[in-house]
């Protein structure tokens, strides 16, 4: 105050009242008459242009107008797969035609990118430097391949890997049972060497009709049974308990594939079973007004001769079986029935191999024998109440009975299957097999009931395969045993249940 007076009485004049007084009061190193927002530290003309509708750094030019601006990068898409390439653009908004990345190898193709699926072509599809199998790759594009150490052709089964391509020193087939010897492998020569040199599992047999290893065998049998192999008969080697004198005779090697009662056939004279090479005679049969046969027990694994006898130069056959399937799940016709495993309903539809709660029942196979296709209205009528609840289909009432037969299909086409009851609350159910899926269920169908005019109905379509058999259930809570259900299948073979002519 004493200075203005001074200057006042002075005589000084102030020509700059009208200005500000020229201060840094956000404290960033620049006064306000270069500041632009001296309120603001982060505004001011060293700062950097960002992406914020403001004039950050006091150049009266804004965002996108600015040369300067710090924004986000886009890179052009050429191939528009979402991924990136090239120089960049840099923007505070979204550019046309470019994305925010620059992953792609290859922006002339869609087909390049880090979404695209690794396969085998000797190129990088998926953008992360590895090519082909270096790459995690779909197993199902790859192939099989083993390594083959002794360069015989076929690879140890052990080493498998998969690969685009089989490389140096592995093989496509892994099969062989030695690796490390070259006379080794699956159909070479066997050698009488006490070694499986053909990788079949058997040692030392040889071709039919030359010398065999063990000098006491003519032939080695297939582990296996059924009809298996004719022979002719030539030269007295081996004398049995049973044999006429003067007969020929021709021996064969077995070994048993499962432990049970069998019976060994054959057209000859005579038949006798051996305990190795003929050391025990275990059984000897002599032809009467039939062929020769003779039932032996056998031990799986156990190695057998069977000896048949007769008119030099005959051929005389072997043939073997057992009295029942004797496994249900390891591919072998044990009875020669023509049934394999879980298909041998004798023996096997009740084993716990095979599913039996969706097997047919016996009393029914043997009420509709096997009638195929069955077609028509009340084709049977029978009661449930016999039958306990073994079926567990996904619409099936808690504790009902339940009672199923098997269908061939003797044709393609659609079989319309019906249940139906004045006195049983029927549900039906359709399998692909004896213990195979289910393919549907149903709990209750006005269709059935409309049909047939009854109280309760349930129904299912079923896609027929000519010669598939299927599976059908029934199901019901039992009220009393006089209650009874009737089965209806009406079969269609020139249309699919979705109503596509067939050709």
């Amino acid at each position: 105050m004493l200075i203005l007076l001074w200057m006042v009485a002075c005589g000084e004049k102030d020509t700059d009242v009208d200005n500000p007084l020229i201060i840094d009061a956000d404290s960033d190193g620049f006064l306000s008459d270069v500041d632009c927002n001296d309120d603001d530290a982060s505004i001011n003309p060293g700062a950097n242009e960002i992406c914020d509708g403001v004039d950050n750094d006091c150049d009266e030019l804004i965002d996108n107008d600015d040369d300067s601006l710090e924004a986000d990068a886009w890179y052009p898409d050429l191939d528009a797969d979402g991924f990136g390439a090239g120089e960049a653009v840099y923007s505070c908004d979204s550019v046309d035609g470019h994305v925010d990345n620059m992953e792609d190898c290859d922006d002339a193709d869609a087909a390049f990118s880090p979404d695209a699926e690794e396969v085998c072509d000797g190129v990088d599809n998926d953008c992360d430097g590895l090519i082909d199998d270096e790459d995690e790759i779909d197993p199902n594009l790859l192939f099989e391949a083993y390594v083959d150490s002794d360069g015989d052709g076929f690879g140890d089964p052990s080493t498998v890997f998969f690969a685009c391509e089989t490389p140096d020193g592995a093989v496509d087939i892994g099969e062989d049972c030695d690796d490390t010897d070259a006379s080794t492998y699956p159909d070479a020569a066997e050698q009488c060497d006490g070694l499986d040199n053909d990788c079949d599992a058997l040692i030392d047999e040889q071709e039919l009709g030359t010398a065999q290893c063990d000098e006491c065998t003519d032939e080695v049998l297939p582990s296996t049974t059924g009809a298996i192999s004719a022979s002719t008969l030539s030269g007295d080697d081996v004398t049995t308990s049973c044999s006429v004198g003067g007969t020929s005779d021709y021996v064969y090697r077995w070994l048993a594939p499962a432990t049970g009662t069998y019976t060994f056939w054959s057209e000859a004279e005579t038949i006798a079973v051996w305990q190795d090479c003929g050391t025990t005679e275990l059984s000897c049969a002599v032809s009467g007004v039939a062929p020769a046969n003779t039932t032996v027990d056998v031990i799986e694994g156990e190695t057998y001769q069977i000896v048949v006898e007769g008119v030099e130069g005959a051929l005389s056959g072997v043939d073997i079986w057992t009295t029942e399937e004797l496994a249900c799940d390891d591919g072998v016709d044990d009875d020669n029935d023509g049934l394999f495993d879980c298909d041998d309903e004798d023996d096997c539809w009740f084993n716990v191999d095979c599913g039996a709660s969706q097997c047919p029942n016996y009393s029914l196979v043997s009420t509709v024998d096997y009638v195929t296709p069955l077609e028509g209205d009340n084709i049977l009528e029978m009661p449930l109440a016999p039958f306990g609840d073994d079926d567990a289909a996904s619409c099936f009432a808690n504790n009902g009975s339940d009672l199923t037969f098997s269908y061939l299909a003797e044709s393609d086409g659609c079989a319309q299957i019906f249940v139906h009851s004045d006195s049983l609350d029927v549900q039906i159910a359709a399998y692909e097999s004896c213990g195979g899926s289910e393919i549907e269920c149903n709990a209750g169908s006005t269709v059935a009931t409309d049909r047939y005019m009854t109280t309760y109905g349930a129904y299912v379509p079923l896609q027929l395969t000519n010669g598939v058999e299927f599976i059908v259930s029934v199901n019901a809570q039992t009220v009393s045993s006089s209650d009874t259900f009737e089965l209806s299948i009406v079969h269609n073979p020139e249309v699919t249940c979705d109503g596509v002519i067939l050709q």
